[in-house]
Parts: structure tokens; C-alpha cells; sequence
């Protein structure tokens, strides 16, 4: 059963990887966030004017190219959302940092504990639909640090 299960979490990393990467919002995204650019250290305010489905998604920080065997991104900074739907979803990101944040993938071949911001268009806020089969990004924008 053992390998059974490594052999499952594997192929789902994989395939939520894909989906991540391959899932995503057009060039024309209406997400945006407050202050723009961002102070590191500081809390943004991440704004969706789209007319998202009901659902639960998370917003948070990634990296904006794949890392390691699959290609992730590394992401953090993520808060759980549940929109109703059909609305503006507004929500806050705290302590958004420019450098070391922590890597909800760091378990992926590759991938580091925390990621860096630094660079520009290194990262990018995003909201993403999650299931247990993998992950899509819904909407994205480029992250800019003063």
C-alpha cells in the first residue's frame, strides 16, 4: 500500500502541477492589488472585478516560471477564500515580502524552502481554484516591489 500511495501523491503533484501551469487568466486579467507597487513587509489588498464562480480559492504569491521536475511554481503567502460568486471578491495578503517566503511546494523535487521576489517579474499574485486532483490559476498579475 505504501508504494501504492508515493506512486498516487506523485502522479497528483504531477497533474497539479500541469493544471497550475497550463490553467491560467488571459493577458486581459482584472485582478489587481493595493498599493501598487508593493511595500515588502506590508499588506496588500488583492481585488478580483471578474464574475468568478462560487467556490473556494486561495490567493496568494508565486513564482512566475516552473521550478524543479515538474515545473511548478513556488508559492506562498496563500489564504483560503470562499466566495459566493457573481461578485467582486476582495481580500488581504499580510506581511507580503520582497525576499524568504516561505514554499507551500518545498517537498516537490527542486523546489527550496522559501522563494525570492527580488527580481523583477520573479513573482506574481494569483488566485487559484484547488481540488484534490490538482490546481488552476485563475487569475494572475505581475508583482512589482518599490
Amino acid at each position: 500500500m505504501g508504494i501504492k500511495r508515493t506512486l498516487l501523491r506523485g502522479f497528483a503533484a504531477g497533474v497539479a502541477t500541469v493544471a497550475l501551469i497550463a490553467g491560467g487568466a488571459s493577458a486581459a486579467s482584472a485582478l489587481e492589488y493595493t498599493p501598487n507597487p508593493a511595500n515588502s513587509g506590508q499588506t496588500i489588498t488583492v481585488t478580483s472585478n471578474s464574475s468568478l464562480a462560487a467556490d473556494s480559492y486561495r490567493v496568494g504569491i508565486c513564482t512566475s516560471h516552473g521550478i524543479g521536475l515538474f515545473q511548478a511554481p513556488a508559492c506562498g503567502a496563500m489564504s483560503n477564500v470562499a466566495h459566493p460568486g457573481g461578485r467582486q471578491l476582495v481580500t488581504t495578503i499580510p506581511g507580503v515580502s520582497k525576499t524568504r517566503i516561505a514554499n507551500m511546494h518545498k517537498k516537490l523535487p527542486g523546489h527550496a524552502e522559501t522563494f525570492d521576489c527580488s527580481t523583477a517579474g520573479a513573482c506574481e499574485v494569483v488566485i487559484v481554484k484547488h481540488r484534490w486532483y490538482g490546481s488552476t490559476t485563475v487569475e494572475r498579475a505581475p508583482l512589482v516591489f518599490n
